[in-house]
């Protein structure tokens, strides 16, 4: 596993585990607007990484069951009652098999200095 996808799957299952512990047991996840913000992503992961990331965030309407995403460093998801975390070159249709809320997407590079 690359460092990037351990840091990514860290960074998500502590946002989700925070979330979960925050409110009461239920069936369904409880709501966790911090993660539901590409601020708050391109914040946690700009920290992480070391570089600059930036992230946006597409909503949608009901029915909308597949969505395309280009070559992305992270992508979180929100589909019905769940939240999927993509990340190393998602390059593709995400088909969660649920209508899919919205769904952020956050890319960046290294700023590598030149080779001499």
């Amino acid at each position: 596993m690359s460092r990037t996808r351990t840091v990514v799957t860290t960074l998500a299952t502590t946002a989700v585990a925070v979330g979960a512990l925050a409110g009461p047991a239920a069936a369904a996840p409880p709501v966790q607007p911090a993660t539901h913000s590409a601020a708050t992503w391109a914040a946690m992961l700009t920290e992480q990484y070391g570089f600059d990331v930036t992230c946006s965030k597409e909503e949608f309407e009901d029915g909308h069951m597949s969505h395309w995403v280009g070559d992305a460093l992270f992508v979180y998801v929100k589909a019905g009652t769940g939240y999927s975390t993509l990340d190393d070159a998602v390059d593709g249709y995400i088909t969660p098999g649920k209508d899919i809320s919205f769904v952020i997407t956050c890319d960046g590079e290294p700023d590598y200095p030149p080779i001499s």
